[in-house]
């Protein structure tokens, strides 16, 4: 395979398919809880329309659509690879709720859709040229309903100025190749990654630069391709996204999650209180990325959502069911381990987890370090918000095939929880102790043996003679076995 890009494409890379990956930010419940915390009302959770644009192999919205059968859930993309590839793992688990359109989004504004209470663009404002992006702000203004939320994730300025010279470099050492094979392109990457390390005085020395350069070589061809070889890559301040969604009569709610927590909880005093006398949330949230060095917004948008008073937003968080999705000793451990985790909250964090170490239960009323945990915890997908209505569980097919899928290519794998209705990553190995308990197999034995049977792997074959996939399973026994039966995550004997 090459690099290609048609005229239909318009400087979007079409002939290596993205990367096929759940995002669980992008879940109508997440998307609903984030607004809440913003002090924004949000459509009803139960019955609604959702849309996906620019979706990919729509991974996410078949995953979403599975979890949340009472719904109707639209996506579109224009490669046909990505939907060919969407219909068929839709049709496998039978997927009733799920209309997946190969359109442009030219084509997909031309449509008669319905109205939607939620609308996804993951990445998709920096990856297309401006004619698209007006076609976005034009399929937002005629498609999205009264009280809907938008979320939208874009590359971000001040942040991206930094790694925009890595991206040079690769462009750079490919002209004169217009159709770059994935071997050239991991070659481009990782020369551009050696010049970043060896300190080039025209390179930014960055934190943010240092780790894209340090990654870059790990990444697949169809990542690096997408991320940083499309002819429209354009990142964007925070003020220049709300202008223009402000022009499709949306409203800024605030951050989709808190990926900035951790930034701004570091931040000098000097830093918060300008940001927190700013005027207007677009001066705001331009400022804080600055003092963040933002490399990526993961916004919300609305269209005439009510706020909710302070005294009824308190009451509804309050009340508000929470689930654990790891162990309590890796969640702490997450923080604990981090770089700055002298700056976090970590006696909260673990009074959090182990509220919910043993059952989903709300947590009543926070404090403000309290809250803080909680969103450092749910940001890190750690916790996960629990709908309240009757579950109906269509998840079980769905997991076992992507499980399958990813044991026989030595990968981790996200499942999805038909009790939070979101996404739980799981590790190869773990994934293998799940499948065996289901066959009735010796799960130890399991996992030597399919490492054996693993091809094209890095990684060498697993063996038990220290005694350490021993190990690893009874601490998966003892610590992970009993979070995935509560969210319902665990194989039904025969492996269904």
């Amino acid at each position: 395979g090459t690099i290609r890009m048609t005229e239909r494409s318009e400087g979007y890379v079409t002939s290596l398919p993205y990367s096929d990956h759940f995002h669980k930010d992008l879940s109508p419940h997440a998307m609903a809880y984030a607004a809440l915390c913003h002090g924004h009302t949000a459509p009803g959770t139960q019955t609604f329309r959702y849309c996906e644009l620019g979706a990919g192999h729509a991974r996410t919205t078949i995953m979403l659509a599975a979890a949340n059968p009472q719904a109707e859930f639209w996506a579109n993309d224009f490669m046909p690879s990505h939907i060919a590839d969407a219909q068929a793992l839709a049709d496998a688990v039978e997927v009733g709720n799920l209309n997946l359109c190969l359109d442009s989004f030219e084509e997909y504004l031309a449509r008669d859709l319905p109205k939607f209470d939620f609308i996804v663009l993951h990445g998709i404002l920096s990856w297309v040229n401006a004619r698209n992006r007006d076609l976005l702000r034009q399929f937002l203004r005629k498609n999205l309903a009264q009280g809907g939320l938008v979320y939208a994730s874009y590359n971000a300025m001040p942040g991206w100025a930094s790694v925009t010279p890595l991206r040079e470099l690769m462009q750079a050492f490919l002209v004169g190749d217009p159709t770059p094979s994935p071997d050239r392109i991991m070659q481009a990457a990782r020369y551009a990654a050696q010049f970043a390390r060896l300190g080039a005085p025209g390179l930014p020395d960055t934190p943010i630069l240092r780790q894209v350069a340090t990654a870059l070589p790990n990444r697949s061809p169809n990542y690096v391709a997408h991320e940083f070889l499309n002819a429209n890559l354009t990142p964007f301040y925070a003020h220049q996204i709300i202008a223009d969604m402000a022009k499709a009569d949306l409203d800024f709610v605030g951050r989709a999650n808190r990926t900035d927590m951790i930034a701004r909880l570091a931040m000098p005093d000097s830093f918060r209180t300008m940001a927190g006398q700013s005027t207007t949330p677009a001066y705001r949230e331009t400022l804080f990325d600055f003092a963040a060095g933002t490399t990526l917004r993961q916004d919300l948008f609305a269209r005439g959502a009510a706020r909710v008073s302070q005294t009824d937003r308190t009451e509804m968080l309050a009340r508000q069911i929470f689930a654990l999705t790891n162990s309590k000793a890796h969640a702490v451990a997450v923080f604990k381990n981090h770089s700055r985790a002298t700056q976090l909250p970590i006696a909260e964090i673990e009074e959090i987890c182990s509220q919910l170490e043993n059952e989903a239960r709300a947590l009543g009323r926070l404090s403000e370090r309290q809250s803080d945990a909680l969103g450092l915890l749910t940001t890190e997908g750690l916790v996960q918000v629990v709908p309240g209505a009757e579950v109906n569980n269509r998840c079980s097919h769905l997991n076992a095939i992507l499980a399958d899928r990813a044991i026989d290519a030595g990968q981790g794998e996200v499942l999805i929880s038909p009790i939070t209705r979101n996404g739980v990553r799981l590790v190869w190995v773990e994934l293998v102790f799940i499948k065996a308990i289901a066959d009735g197999s010796d799960p130890v034995t399991s996992a030597v043996e399919a490492s054996a049977r693993l091809k094209n792997s890095d990684e060498p074959a697993l063996s038990d003679d220290d005694g350490a996939i021993t190990a690893r399973f009874e601490e998966f026994q003892r610590f992970l076995f009993p979070v995935l039966k509560r969210l319902q995550l665990l194989r039904s004997s025969g492996g269904g």
